[in-house]
């Protein structure tokens, strides 16, 4: 199911600024490396030379998923635009990949011009933006335009779309409404959204 057959066929689903509250994500394991550990600001901690190159989770994502995941704050930087061959980083994963996210905070401007380049899964992408999401796997994370992620892993499905709840909607009832739509969808979550004060559903 796509973020907008989910907004349009379920009721219950948050509004902000006129749009629906529902992010389509992919998730995917992929390797994120430096392109040069001299030119992209690499830690100077030696014992993080061994973990240059790692395999993590990289997310294809839209514009409402900052909404959807309100614990990701940019750190420096901007959101990454698609076809562009733009990356953002959690601060964890800058690390992981080599990277001094200190450095990056510093070197990053509001324009995402001056970052580095990084290899998600052997391509070359530009960091445009670093962001933090301390206590949650998504500081671990390389996030990307969907269509983008789409585009690199061949894939034609999304991993999940994630829709938050409009104050007052009843959780029971909209997950026996979605599941009596998307006999196929997985649910495989409930969590509550603080900054919005509603719940969200993982679907999958």
């Amino acid at each position: 199911a796509t973020a907008g057959v989910v907004a349009a066929s379920l009721r219950g689903i948050a509004v902000h600024d006129g749009r629906p509250m529902a992010s389509a994500e992919v998730n995917v394991a992929l390797t994120v490396d430096a392109l040069d550990a001299k030119e992209a600001q690499a830690t100077s901690d030696p014992a993080s030379t061994d973990h240059k190159e790692h395999t993590g989770l990289v997310r294809g994502i839209t514009p409402a998923a900052f909404l959807i995941h309100p614990q990701v704050r940019m750190a420096a930087g901007r959101a990454p635009e698609a076809g562009n061959e733009e990356v953002i980083l959690g601060i964890s994963a800058a690390r992981a990949a080599g990277l001094d996210p200190a450095q990056l905070t510093q070197d990053l401007h509001d324009d995402g011009s001056s970052g580095p380049t990084v290899r998600v899964d052997g391509r070359t992408r530009r960091v445009v933006g670093l962001f933090s999401a301390p206590g949650t796997v998504m500081d671990g994370e390389t996030w990307m335009p969907l269509t983008d992620v789409v585009v690199l892993t061949q894939r034609d499905t999304v991993s999940s779309v994630i829709v938050a709840l409009a104050p007052g909607a009843e959780p029971d009832t909209f997950r026996k409404n979605a599941g009596t739509l998307f006999r196929n969808a997985r649910f495989v979550g409930y969590i509550l959204s603080a900054a919005l004060g509603s719940g969200a559903f993982f679907v999958y």
